[in-house]
């Protein structure tokens, strides 16, 4: 494992510091100096470089700032499970074994798609490759679109990844630009 600390020196020239075994230092000096190279090769607006954070300033997260940037963590509103008998997750997560501990009251569980506003393209991808929600799926995106924080555990191929990266997209569209 290999961790590279880049910072803007003076003159916005990348400071980058190598932490790790020396050949794997030895490796991802040579990925970051091949990197390097490519984008002055192709010119700041090259197409095949990705940009992301270039420009970006330091921010200095005192209370000032946060008071006058408030970070919104509650996105309930793209939630459609309203209404919602408990009975009826209670027994699903019966059926499927799934726990919720120390999050009461538990929020109704996302049984379909359609249960959650990720937009319109990502709810048409999601019903062309499955029928409905994975059990982990179900029951964290609505903990996580509230905000709260979450810890999930379930095996390997069981949607992880979606549950949650999906409210994470929603968190990301939700903050101040």
């Amino acid at each position: 494992l290999c961790l590279a600390v880049a910072q803007l020196g003076e003159g916005r020239t990348p400071t980058i510091e190598y932490r790790g075994t020396s050949p794997e230092k030895k490796k991802a000096f040579q990925l970051m100096r091949a990197l390097y190279a490519k984008r002055l090769e192709s010119g700041e607006d090259a197409p095949d470089i990705v940009h992301y954070g270039m420009g970006l300033v330091p921010v200095d997260w005192d209370e000032t700032f946060l008071e006058k940037h408030p970070f919104p963590k509650d996105f309930t509103h793209v939630l459609r499970t309203e209404g919602r008998d408990p009975k009826t997750c209670a027994a699903w997560r019966a059926e499927y074994a799934v726990e919720v501990r120390n999050f009461d009251p538990v929020p109704p569980c996302a049984l379909e798609f359609t249960d959650v506003q990720f937009g319109k393209a990502v709810t048409q991808k999601l019903l062309s490759e499955f029928t409905r929600p994975m059990p982990i799926q179900a029951q964290t995106w609505p903990i996580i679109v509230s905000g709260r924080d979450l810890i999930g555990l379930a095996e390997t191929g069981s949607g992880k990844t979606l549950a949650y990266a999906l409210p994470a997209y929603v968190h990301l569209l939700g903050q101040e630009r």
